[in-house]
């Protein structure tokens, strides 16, 4: 699965995120690698959320909107960093996936990819069951609940 998450940073390095869209696509096919649906899902949100947003704000305000991706696993992310993977070779016939795409896409500009522990992906919370003390970090992290109010 993926999400989207709209971020303002302000200089000080407070600021606020809001979920865009969050996406969970049951695979019609198995998948024999976990990079391969990790790349699926991360080209899906870029294409479908992030770039269309981005470009929005850019029309609107007049500056570059970058966009960092952070993605859980370590072969998804050298794959989009190298630009082709010969494990995952097959991904452009069999997925319509593009290495080359993703590459050039963070290449440009100020857009960042990123690697992130699994126990860190808050993302997870929205895609994923998570034990009870995961889902309550990643809860109180998003500012999904506030203790003040229980």
């Amino acid at each position: 699965g993926d999400c989207t998450f709209l971020t303002f940073l302000r200089h000080d390095g407070t600021g606020a995120r809001w979920l865009i869209g969050w996406s969970s696509k049951l695979l019609t096919q198995k998948s024999g690698a976990t990079a391969t649906t990790e790349l699926a899902a991360h080209q899906r949100g870029l294409e479908a959320r992030a770039m269309p947003i981005s470009l929005f704000l850019e029309d609107l305000t007049g500056f570059e909107v970058p966009i960092r991706g952070n993605l859980d696993n370590a072969a998804a992310v050298s794959a989009i960093r190298h630009g082709y993977s010969a494990a995952l070779r097959h991904l452009a016939r069999h997925s319509r996936l593009s290495l080359t795409h993703l590459n050039s896409f963070y290449l440009a500009g100020a857009n960042q990819l990123s690697y992130v522990k699994t126990g860190d992906n808050i993302a997870d919370i929205y895609t994923k069951a998570l034990s009870e003390n995961l889902h309550w970090q990643f809860v109180t992290a998003l500012h999904m609940w506030n203790s003040r109010l229980s």
